[in-house]
């Protein structure tokens, strides 16, 4: 797990985990770039995030969400396949 803070000013933060692979980010990810989910694995927030650049999760990807603060401020057109709210 990684629990640093990760500050997006451009460009895109991506997690590409293999189908079937898990990690979980605690750290805080903020600002305006993007956070991407790839691979087929899944990627757990759990921070309180203020991210304003919107989540991406490709197909087959999941992204699972500990509590509301964790997706940060969410775009108007968010895109998921699978997103998993607990």
């Amino acid at each position: 797990a990684y629990t640093g803070a990760t500050v997006l000013q451009a460009g895109t933060l991506a997690f590409s985990r293999a189908a079937g692979a898990s990690v979980t980010y605690s750290g805080v990810v903020s600002g305006p770039g993007t956070f991407r989910v790839t691979g087929g694995g899944e990627v757990s927030l759990t921070g309180s995030n203020t991210l304003t650049g919107g989540i991406v999760v490709d197909g087959g990807s999941s992204l699972a969400i500990n509590s509301a603060v964790a997706l940060g401020a969410l775009p108007s057109s968010p895109r998921a396949d699978h997103v998993t709210l607990n």
